[in-house]
């Protein structure tokens, strides 16, 4: 049982150090101000806070706190609000890591397996756009990049800020 939670812990803590460190690259006014505005309202602090931690904790890849990170300098930077920045950290959460590579580099996708196609769906990165009329072999499923993919895309794996990115 110590074993158990003392390895949790201790990823707990990487996933945390991990975030932290990819926040270091905020300009140090855009900081102040945040934390001005986390300041301002007690409750909101403590939500911001408390859902952060509940977002690492879930987190089932260390990495994953890098692009947590990201989503949320977007939302410290005032590039979007705190439901946009929870939705992104929810799709880094729901996205298997290895599927970021090729995300990025498609707009369209053609042929997706159900496994693959339903967790990108149901975080709101991709959409079914057309389903084939005849089901054999040759036919698929056409899935598109929605407009959160494609901020997911800019600012979560890319590392853009929203206004270097297309959307």
């Amino acid at each position: 049982y110590k074993i158990g939670v003392g390895i949790k812990g201790y990823l707990f803590i990487k996933k945390l150090y991990k975030f932290w460190l990819n926040l270091q690259d905020v300009p140090e006014n855009v900081r102040k101000e945040f934390i001005k505005r986390l300041n301002s309202d007690k409750k909101y602090r403590q939500k911001v806070g408390e859902n952060i931690l509940v977002i690492l904790d879930r987190l089932d890849d260390i990495e994953k706190s890098e692009y947590v990170a990201r989503a949320f300098k977007g939302y410290i930077r005032e590039e979007y609000d705190y439901i946009t920045f929870q939705r992104l950290a929810r799709a880094v959460e729901g996205c298997f890591i290895l599927d970021y590579g090729w995300i990025k580099k498609k707009q369209r996708f053609d042929n997706l397996d159900a496994h693959i196609a339903m967790p990108l769906t149901s975080v709101g990165i991709i959409e079914l756009v057309a389903i084939p009329g005849a089901r054999d072999e040759r036919t698929n499923n056409v899935y598109h990049l929605t407009n959160f993919g494609k901020l997911f895309v800019g600012v979560v794996i890319e590392g853009k800020t929203r206004f270097d990115s297309d959307v």
